[in-house]
């Protein structure tokens, strides 16, 4: 968004930063950045002081690449079946508040906008454009939106990103009842709400609580500048209702401080923040029970490591506004496409270095032996020959695409893909009464 410099006010310019500073498709040629373990891992630190030094890298790199707001954290509660749910902290409104409001806090105290998605109830991926999240009002406000009441209240974020989705029947980015309602009026949200890219489908939106239409390029028209001046020179939109968009704006600018400095700034310290992302991965780490004293593995002698490409990398996320390229670039990059406006975007990644090579230094004096786990049989036998077996089991998660199907509690398959017009956000596996199909189960 442009600014006004002869009034000070800077040009608002935006990067993604789920995970890290985005870098889509590769465009800014070897710019690499910091990348993230999952925000579900560090969700499961339990420490606040993590995610807020997150926050503060954050904020480093984008200066260094001139970029004054980053968009993230995302912060909504996690569907099983989603497609993002690699970018969100946890299922429960309180810690994801916690972990979310102390990236804000890490990110602003650096002079760099914050902004917190995506307001509200985007929890699943396919037909996201078109899904209708039906809840009652009170079950709305006691799930999501307390997660983001307790984050604005905690931080105060300059801005907000609206979803994709419907909510009982309207637009989230169009939302009266949800922006105006209780965004601005019953959380008293201060700052500014701006559109996920392609969200904003007529000017009225702005009447409905929307004050920055976002990523305009992307999308068929640019409802805020024509649409939006014709409705104001024939009286529709009022001009109270634009000075108090053009309020927040300037409001959150000056609250971060993004007014004063511009241009790149300098070069961050790349090798402490890697050192601080190793940390946050190693506090991650849940251990629900060391049967048999298994870890730590010291004195084995032969150890089978077996698939998910061990002798490559680790999984990252796959694609979408979260796709971070780190430092030390991708250990392998493969397109899966996919259908939709995402697809070309969809990829596996695995980033370096390979657990393999890493075991292998930690343990010079065991015999570290890998299988790909392509024939089952082969991978027992070769865990079977081992003291210890390390198996890599991967999931590939992408913005854009969620997971077809889970096992049902009864061990049958869940057939999980939504309507494309309409979910029910309280329905669960399997229980009397709700849209689950489960096959073989008689519901």
């Amino acid at each position: 968004m442009k600014g006004v410099p002869r009034l000070g006010v800077p040009d608002l310019l935006l990067t993604d930063a789920g995970l890290g500073i985005g870098n889509p498709g590769g465009g800014r040629k070897g710019d690499t950045a910091t990348a993230s373990p999952s925000g579900l891992l560090v969700g499961a630190t339990f420490n606040p002081a993590l995610a807020r030094q997150w926050g503060r890298i954050l904020a480093h790199e984008a200066r260094a690449r001139g970029f004054n707001v980053v968009l993230g954290g995302g912060m909504n509660l996690r569907d099983p079946r989603h497609g993002r749910n690699f970018e969100y902290f946890s299922e429960d409104p309180l810690l994801s508040a916690l972990m979310a409001s102390e990236q804000v806090i890490g990110t602003q105290s650096a002079g760099v906008m914050n902004m917190l998605k995506h307001v509200s109830l985007n929890v699943h991926e396919t037909n996201k454009w078109f899904l209708d999240a039906v809840i009652d009002p009170a079950a709305h406000r006691e799930s999501d939106l307390l997660a983001f009441q307790i984050a604005i209240e905690r931080s105060e974020p300059g801005s907000l990103m609206c979803a994709y989705n419907k909510i009982n029947g309207a637009y989230a980015c169009g939302n009266d009842p949800l922006l105006n309602g209780a965004i601005k009026k019953a959380i008293d949200f201060k700052g500014f709400i701006m559109s996920d890219w392609r969200a904003v489908y007529g000017w009225d939106f702005a009447l409905k609580g929307l004050d920055q239409h976002s990523g305009v390029q992307v999308d068929e028209q640019e409802r805020f500048v024509g649409p939006l001046r014709e409705a104001y020179s024939q009286g529709k939109f009022p001009k109270e209702r634009l000075s108090d968009m053009v309020h927040r704006i300037l409001r959150s600018i000056y609250a971060s401080g993004i007014d004063k400095w511009s241009g790149p700034g300098p070069a961050p310290d790349m090798a402490a923040h890697h050192e601080a992302v190793v940390e946050t991965a190693r506090q991650g780490i849940v251990l629900l029970k060391n049967e048999g004293a298994i870890l730590p593995i010291v004195g084995k002698k032969r150890i089978a490591v077996i698939g998910g490409h061990a002798n490559i990398g680790a999984m990252g996320g796959g694609g979408g506004s979260s796709l971070v390229i780190p430092w030390h670039g991708h250990a392998l990059q493969m397109p899966l496409g996919g259908e939709g406006i995402l697809g070309g975007l969809r990829r596996y990644v695995l980033n370096g270095p390979a657990p393999l090579t890493e075991l292998r230094k930690l343990l010079p004096d065991a015999n570290v032996v890998f299988d790909s786990g392509e024939y089952p049989v082969q991978a027992v036998m070769q865990a079977r020959r081992s003291d210890v077996a390390i198996v890599f089991a991967n999931k590939s998660e992408s913005e854009g695409f969620d997971s077809p199907d889970l096992p049902c509690r009864t061990g049958r398959t869940h057939s999980s893909v939504p309507s494309p017009r309409r979910i029910r956000t309280r329905s669960s596996c399997c229980r009397r009464g709700t849209r689950c199909r489960c096959r073989g189960a008689g519901r």
